[in-house]
């Protein structure tokens, strides 16, 4: 008994040792480390890209011409492209470049005052990129001419309005100064002050519902009121200012001047000079003549046609039939906007006998650029018809004269 305890605990001390042996040898060696050395890429420069005039000032026209000329330094790699853009887009500018991939080109096609910044931009064959800018100051340029305002005639008959729409002759740069451009900046106002002088009140041209027509109102008083246009242009009074006296009398302009006629006028501007800064060139307008016909007027009829017709059509040639409206107008208060056939027995307001004003106004794009007028008599008796027509002055018509619109419309590059 004693031998096998004493087996048992050297069993045990042999285990021990053999543990300790055991942990007291070394770890094994780590295993050796496959990653792949860093590299570091080779140091690469851009292109460089320089503009040899960079800052440039031109004046706007028609044939303006702009040049860029530029060096290119290579830079580690070999240049594989080049090109030339314009980096602020203009709205309505499409430069067109004679070789948007040379160092040096040219520009044309800039129809805008303005500031242009062409760029242009060098890649290389490792798409590294070098930019340099261009700009280009493009200032507006003064134009002038001479000419004279017509003058305006004003009549108790019909006397619905004072018309002060100025109208404009001899004209000495009628390229540049259309009678658009010239109503745009030669503009006008309109004073009046009444006969005693407790009312004024002032017009002006600039004003979006003020077509230059003064209607009569009793605030002119029961005297003769004053008038006085004024023209500017630049925000220089261009010109003497003209005066008409007037009175209204049965919500009518009846009297004129001093002496208190039928008639007035306010006299011609001769000789006055404006001008105007251009700031974009403008592609030539389409225009087109076209002649308005009517029927033939039978005296003694019940109708009176004012039915249109046009040589050559209004459709074609860059212009469409809707860009033209017309109507037709009494002094009754009727109005045609179709069919424009006026029939005595049935029109609103026809008396017997009785004189009819018919007006006749066509508007292109809602400005007008034609109007008449003409009377038509009723007799008194034999029923309501038309028995003749004749034109504001009184002088007898045959027929309807004809009408001729010139139409204009802004062209395309």
């Amino acid at each position: 008994m004693k031998n096998k305890q004493t087996m048992l605990i050297i069993s045990l001390i042999a285990i021990i040792a053999l543990a300790m042996v055991a942990c007291n040898e070394p770890n094994p060696p780590p295993p050796p480390d496959t990653t792949p050395p860093e590299t570091t890429p080779p140091n690469t420069t851009p292109p460089t890209v320089t503009i040899t005039n960079a800052n440039q000032t031109k004046t706007l026209a028609p044939d303006l011409v702009i040049e860029l000329s530029a060096t290119v330094t290579q830079g580690t790699n070999p240049i594989q492209s080049k090109e030339w853009t314009l980096k602020n887009p203009v709205d309505g500018v499409t430069p067109v470049f004679a070789d948007k991939t040379a160092l040096t080109t040219t520009v044309t096609g800039i129809k805008k005052a303005g500031t242009f910044v062409f760029e242009l931009k060098v890649k290389d064959t490792t798409d590294k990129e070098g930019t340099a800018t261009a700009t280009v100051v493009v200032n507006g340029y003064q134009v002038t001419t001479t000419l004279t305002i017509a003058s305006n005639s004003f009549s108790s008959i019909p006397g619905t309005n004072l018309d002060f729409t100025p109208s404009y002759t001899n004209v000495s740069n009628p390229t540049d100064f259309t009678t658009a451009v010239i109503n745009s900046c030669l503009t006008y106002t309109i004073t009046v002050v009444n006969h005693n002088g407790s009312y004024t009140h002032t017009w002006n041209s600039t004003d979006s519902n003020f077509d230059g027509k003064i209607l009569p109102i009793n605030e002119y008083g029961t005297d003769l009121a004053i008038f006085t246009q004024t023209f500017y242009n630049n925000g220089q009074v261009k010109g003497i200012p003209r005066v008409v006296k007037a009175m209204v009398e049965a919500n009518k302009f009846q009297y004129f001047g001093d002496t208190y006629t039928g008639t007035g006028s306010i006299p011609a501007i001769t000789g006055i000079t404006i001008s105007k800064t251009i700031t974009e060139i403008l592609p030539p307008p389409i225009t087109k003549t076209v002649t308005v016909s009517f029927p033939a007027f039978t005296a003694g009829s019940t109708t009176l046609s004012f039915a249109p017709t046009y040589d050559p059509s209004i459709a074609g040639g860059g212009f469409e039939n809707g860009d033209v409206t017309y109507t037709l107008t009494d002094d009754k208060g009727n109005s045609w906007t179709t069919g424009y056939i006026v029939d005595a027995t049935t029109a609103s307001g026809y008396g017997q006998p009785d004189t009819i004003t018919f007006t006749q106004v066509y508007k292109m794009n809602g400005v007008e650029i034609a109007t008449r007028s003409l009377r038509a008599m009723i007799p008194p008796t034999g029923g309501k018809r038309f028995l003749s027509i004749q034109d504001m002055n009184g002088g007898s018509l045959s027929n309807i004269p004809p009408i001729t619109l010139t139409l204009s419309k802004p062209g395309t590059w």
